[in-house]
């Protein structure tokens, strides 16, 4: 029924404009008169023809002055124009829904703005080699126009000259064009193709907004800034060469081109606006050039089939919501130079595993990493001064944060009526990390202060009230949280986490590859070091320690038989129920029936073998060997690319793996760990 009412409409508004029209008001009706110092126009209502005659430049008229507007508007369909007219005036056709095509004449110089506005049954036209400017608003709205021809001689288009032209599937902007208006040609939502000349410098913001059907688009050498919001909504462009000469792309430049797959930013662009590529959901992979300095806000927020991004080493800061809910963003890397993280600034990438936050990020902002579900280690620098209230909340898988700056601020909120602050909760949730985490730092300068944490307000409490904000009918407020008296042991503590120390041994040097795996495995019971202080982290590690490391991970299990095949294996040994074990479970038969190799050093390809095993011996999805030294009929061939693909090891180089070579205790506990936890 709906649409048999709009088609009556139709049918009614299109019979208007082939019946002859009369004005209903009673009185006399001027058919004639004066449109210009030089210029007369009359109207013949029996052919619906506009007749102007004379020569010169045509009244610039404000709006709805026309003088035919009122009475013949809707009834004119033809303009005859003479030969010696210079200009045609604002809004000189504004609104003649009826007028189906118009011949310029070669002495005409310029097109007023408004001239043809709204001149909805407008198929064609021919524009004039004489014309050097289309004023703003010229053809706006123009939706029967299917093409245009822009002569040579047009310098600049003005703004919105075009837009809404619905009807228009192509044009040619000639060479003269230096200028494109904002919102040109905003709105040609049949646009498919537009060719922009090597003399333009300047595109508008918005000149191509919601050209929905607009594949492709090549800019010119001379371009030196996209405006913001130029291709907004382009959904249907695939591809845009961006040329040396840009050097910044506005806000929401390209915003919800959902079909942009793929796009080169030129070395010569050092700024990328706000939105820039918001929502473009087919993106899938961006590489920004190192003479970006800055990222704005959203600039690629939803772009969710982005897989990877690298960001250059000028970029000093990253925007808020840069990069919000690009779901298919798996790895990150962040360079040194960059100082700041935004709020939201990854937040919602669920398949972000890991992130490298670089040493010189002094600020990560609120809810920074939030919800990043697939997140499982955080590194945080020893320039972190502030870390954002809530800043990985609902990172459900994160089981590792290292702790590197134990003086650094936590943001968290605060119900500031409540003056007492008895009830304050300072518990796991306080940053949104899930309570299982393990927090990696040295062990607290000052332990006997653990307990006097937050008995006393003036101890940790920051009276700087900042970031005001009302929700609902409770007011809150955020307030910076001091780590005094308070490192990363006793942060852990007071916050309910498991503290796992990474200065336990004299030996483990600071950010070595196996810092952190030491201290896992000695705050999960698996090691306890060789005494002394020491670890001895670059010790030969036996088999028999091996598999007592392994047995310790798996949670101590009890074997089921005590008796024990091998001669050098005492029952009291404190690797026994070990060594039980692992031959129980198929992890090892020993050197021979009866003896197990106690003493002998454990090889690469053994320590990879024993871990496969006790996964049960998983599949791989790696078809080539990288390695020359591992052949595909060893006993360790399907460990080997096992855990190569895991990322347990990656060999010793690119084509060699080692298989024979001996195993330290460092590189053991580094293994297990990068096999349990999972980093």
């Amino acid at each position: 029924m709906k649409k048999r009412i709009v088609s009556l409409c139709l049918a009614f508004a299109l019979l208007l404009c082939l019946l002859p029209q009369f004005p209903l008001a009673v009185g006399a009706v001027d058919y004639s008169g004066v449109c210009g110092e030089n210029l007369t126009w009359s109207f013949d209502p029996n052919t619906r023809t506009l007749t102007i005659e004379g020569s010169g430049a045509m009244t610039d008229y404000t709006g709805r002055e026309a003088p035919w507007y009122r009475s013949f508007r809707t009834s004119i369909q033809t303009v005859l124009l003479p030969d010696e007219l210079t200009s045609i005036g604002n809004y000189a056709f504004y609104e003649c829904t009826c007028l189906t095509s118009v011949t310029i004449p070669d002495s005409v110089t310029s097109i007023g703005s408004f001239a043809f506005c709204e001149c909805t049954d407008l198929t064609s036209v021919t524009i004039p080699d004489s014309v050097t400017s289309i004023g703003s608003f010229a053809f706006s709205e123009c939706r029967g126009l299917t093409s245009v021809t822009i002569p040579d001689s047009v310098t600049s288009i003005g703004n919105d000259a075009f837009s809404s032209c619905t009807g228009l599937t192509s044009v040619m902007i000639p060479d003269g064009v230096t200028s494109i208006g904002e919102f040109a040609f905003s709105h040609c939502t049949s646009l498919t193709s537009v060719t922009i000349p090597d003399g333009v410098t300047s595109i508008g913001n918005y000149a191509f907004y919601r050209c929905t059907s607009l594949t492709s688009v090549t800019l010119p050498d001379g371009v030196t800034s996209i405006g913001n919001s130029v291709f907004y909504n382009c959904t249907s462009l695939t591809s845009v060469t961006i040329p040396d000469s840009v050097t910044s792309i506005g806000n929401n430049a390209f915003a919800y081109c959902t079909g942009l797959t793929s796009v080169t930013i030129p070395d010569s662009v050092t700024s990328i606006g706000h939105s820039a590529f918001f929502r473009c959901a087919g993106l899938t992979s961006m590489t920004i050039p190192d003479s970006v300095t800055s990222i704005g806000n959203r600039a690629f927020s939803y772009c969710t089939s982005l897989t990877s991004v690298t960001i250059p080493d000028g970029v000093t800061s990253i925007g808020n919501y840069a990069f919000y809910r690009c779901t298919g963003l798996t790895s990150v890397s962040i360079p040194d130079s960059v100082t700041s993280i935004g709020e939201f600034a990854f937040s919602s990438c669920t398949g972000l595993t890991s992130v490298a936050i670089p040493e010189g990020v002094t600020t990560i902002g609120d809810r920074a990493f939030s919800t990043c579900t697939g997140l499982r280690t955080v590194t945080l620098p020893k320039t972190l001064t502030e870390l954002g209230y809530d800043a990985f909340r609902g990172c459900s898988e994160l089981k590792t944060l290292i702790v590197k700056n134990s003086d650094c601020l936590v943001r968290e909120s605060v119900d500031y009526h409540d003056d007492s602050f008895e009830d304050l909760d300072l518990s796991a949730e306080s940053m949104g990390i899930p309570s299982s985490t393990v927090i990696y730092g040295k062990h607290d300068a000052a332990r006997e202060d653990a307990d006097q944490v937050y008995t006393h307000g003036d101890a940790w409490y920051d009276n700087d009230y900042d970031d005001y904000y009302s929700d609902g009918d409770i007011d809150w407020r955020y307030v910076s949280i001091d780590f005094t008296n308070r490192y990363a042991e006793n942060y852990a503590k007071v916050h309910g986490y498991s503290f796992f120390p990474t200065n336990a041994f004299r030996d483990v040097e600071e950010d070595s590859y196996y810092e952190i795996p030491v201290a896992w495995a000695v705050g999960m019971g698996i090691t306890n070091g060789t005494g002394g202080g020491k670890f001895s982290p670059n010790k030969t590690c036996t088999r028999e320690q091996v598999v007592t490391f392994l047995w310790r991970a798996y949670g101590c299990q009890e074997p089921e038989t005590t008796v024990i095949p091998f001669t050098d294996v005492p029952a009291d040994a404190y690797y026994a129920k070990a060594v039980l074990w692992a031959v129980e479970n198929g992890i090892t038969n020993g050197k021979s029936k009866t003896r197990f190799g106690v003493g002998d050093p454990c090889t690469r390809e053994q320590v990879v073998t024993f871990l496969w095993r006790a996964e049960g011996k998983p599949g791989h999805e790696t078809a080539e060997n990288p390695f020359k030294d591992v052949s595909e009929t060893s006993y360790s061939y399907d460990a080997i690319l096992w855990a190569v693909e895991k990322g347990i090891t990656k060999g010793t180089s690119k084509t060699k793996f080692s298989p024979a070579k001996t195993c330290t205790r460092g590189q053991v506990v580094t293994f297990l760990y990068r096999d349990v936890v999972g980093e």
